[in-house]
């Protein structure tokens, strides 16, 4: 969380976090509550991504010129265990 209290990012594994936020006013007055957060990472498509993405400029990707390639790197990244 930033000095504006914002949470953001970008989830790579799914988990479920119980912090306990503190706030201290002027006076020195603070207040406590915990909260249950649940991450969930989105699902990817691959091949809608490139269907919406890449398929204007390099075709469909069974006939693409990058075909091999880019459906192995799809692979890859769709099979890729995320990193925390």
């Amino acid at each position: 969380m930033n000095a504006a209290g914002v949470i953001s990012g970008t989830p790579t594994t799914a988990c479920t976090a119980s912090p306990t936020f503190t706030v201290t006013n002027a006076a020195a007055a603070t207040a406590s509550k915990s909260l249950s957060i649940t991450i969930n990472t989105a699902t990817i498509n691959g091949a809608a991504l490139y269907a919406t993405d890449c398929a204007g400029c390099h075709g469909p990707l069974a006939t693409s010129s990058k075909g091999v390639e880019l459906q192995l790197k799809f692979r890859q990244q769709l099979t890729a265990t995320p990193e925390v």
